[in-house]
């Protein structure tokens, strides 16, 4: 079994390490300089594998404390849902099919750009103009259906709460990659092809 060490328990690690390489008498200055290169890519790799747990441990919890919210809400009766299984269902699925459309929607418009930038060679304008186009085109008329004036509550309000959501996420990205520019820039590039 393996345990985890902190950033600092990491650093202090490294400069262990570092001082006992330097302190080597046998070996050349060269061969010394290689030595710590390799120490420092090891260190790195770490610390980017325990900021990355550390990352999605944070994901994990924010999104089990917004799901307990939601349920706690729902329970009490805050949120003026369907308390009964078929219509929760209804409800959910409903709001989930808004999202997700927009995602579908989002992602149509993004293939032509994506390619154009990172693939330009194997660029389409039918594979990955016209076609998103019109898949983005066929994604209309079900939202425009689900988000309609005039339905019942809480279906009237669903398309406010996704739009909500929409700008949350928005300002996250926008937050994330402010903070660490080179987020998402290698997205895309894990199953691309030589």
């Amino acid at each position: 079994m393996t345990t985890t060490k902190t950033p600092d328990q990491l650093r202090q690690d490294l400069a262990t390490q570092v001082e006992k390489i330097r302190a080597l008498p046998e070996i050349t200055d060269r061969a010394k300089q290689q030595r710590i290169a390799k120490v420092y890519r090891d260190a790195s790799s770490q610390m980017v594998g325990l900021e990355k747990s550390d990352r999605e441990a944070r994901t994990a919890t924010l999104t089990k404390a917004a799901g307990t919210a939601f349920g706690v809400a729902h329970l009490a009766g805050i949120d003026r849902g369907s308390t009964n299984p078929v219509g929760l269902y209804a409800e959910c699925s409903t709001m989930g099919t808004i999202v997700i459309l927009f995602v579908y929607f989002l992602t149509s418009l993004a293939l032509p750009v994506f390619m154009w930038r990172r693939h330009r060679a194997s660029f389409s304008a039918l594979r990955h103009v016209l076609i998103p186009a019109l898949g983005a085109l066929s994604l209309i008329v079900p939202f425009i259906e689900l988000c309609k004036p005039g339905q019942p509550a809480p279906y009237s309000e669903f398309p406010y709460v996704a739009l909500g959501l929409v700008v949350t996420a928005a300002v996250i990205a926008a937050i994330t990659v402010h903070r660490h520019p080179s987020a998402g820039a290698s997205e895309g590039t894990t199953f691309a092809g030589p």
